[in-house]
C-alpha cells in the first residue's frame, strides 16, 4: 500500500472531532502554535540573512558571543534541524536522480559550492560534473546548501559560548576559557565540507564542539 496513503488513512478527519470538543480544540491549539513558531522563526530567519550580507561571519560569531544576534541558540539548533530535514530531502532525490549512490563531499570555501573530484575514475568525474552543473543551476539548492552549514558552524559556536559561560560561572581561570573558545573558533570559521548520499547529510563542522568539550573535561578532570 502507498505509505502516502496509510498516513492519510489514519490521520484524524473532521468526523473524528465533530464529538469531541477537547481533541478540537487541542488541534487547533496545535495547529496556532506551530503557526506562531513558524512566522517567529522566519522573522528571525530574514534578519539572520539580512545581517550576514556580505559574509563577515567572524562579526556575526562575535554577536553570537555577546547574546546580541536575532537568532539565539536554540533558534539556530531549531533553524538548523528544519534546514538539514530539507536539504536531506532535497539531496536525497538528487541523488537518485543523478544516479549516485556513494558518499559524496561538496567543499564551501568563501561563499563557493564546489564538488569534489574522484580522482580520475572517469565515471565518478562525468557524476560529479553533472551534480556541478546542476548546483550551479539550481540556486535554490545551493543557498539552502551554503545557509545550512553556516547554521551548523554558527550552531556549534553557540555550544561553544555556552560551555564558555557555564566555565565562567563556575570559577574556571579566565585564560582557560579563552584558551577553549581559541580552540573552538576554528572549525567554525575555516572552509566547511558537506557529505552525502541518499541515506544522510553530514557536514564537517558538526559535532566539533562536542568534541571539544569532552576533551576539555578529561583534561581538567571535569564530570
Amino acid at each position: 500500500m502507498d505509505t502516502t496513503y496509510r498516513h492519510l488513512s489514519s490521520s484524524p478527519t473532521l468526523f473524528n472531532y465533530l464529538d469531541d470538543t477537547a481533541n478540537a480544540q487541542s488541534a487547533l491549539q496545535e495547529v496556532v502554535e506551530k503557526s506562531r513558531q513558524a512566522n517567529a522563526l522566519g522573522d528571525a530567519f530574514s534578519s539572520f540573512n539580512s545581517e550576514l550580507k556580505g559574509d563577515q561571519i567572524d562579526a556575526y560569531l562575535e554577536k553570537i558571543e555577546r547574546g546580541e544576534t536575532s537568532l539565539k541558540g536554540n533558534t539556530i539548533a531549531n533553524y538548523l534541524d528544519f534546514n538539514r530535514q530539507k536539504l536531506a530531502s532535497a539531496l536525497s532525490d538528487l541523488a537518485a536522480k543523478l544516479g549516485i549512490s556513494d558518499d559524496t563531499k561538496l567543499t564551501l570555501s568563501q561563499g563557493k559550492l564546489s564538488v569534489d573530484s574522484s580522482d580520475g575514475e572517469p565515471a565518478l568525474d562525468k557524476t560529479a560534473s553533472r551534480l556541478q552543473q546542476y548546483l550551479e543551476k539550481d540556486t535554490k539548492l545551493s543557498s539552502l546548501i551554503k545557509q545550512t552549514s553556516r547554521l551548523s558552524q554558527f550552531n556549534e559556536w553557540s555550544e561553544a559560548t555556552s560551555f564558555a559561560t557555564t566555565l565562567k560561572g563556575e570559577g574556571v581561570e579566565e585564560a582557560t576559557i579563552q584558551s577553549f573558545l581559541k580552540n573552538a573558533r576554528p572549525p567554525v570559521t575555516s572552509d566547511n565540507t558537506l557529505l552525502f548520499n541518499q541515506n544522510e547529510v553530514i557536514f564537517s563542522s558538526d559535532g566539533k564542539t562536542s568534541a571539544l568539550v569532552e576533551a576539555f573535561k578529561k583534561q581538567y578532570n571535569q564530570p
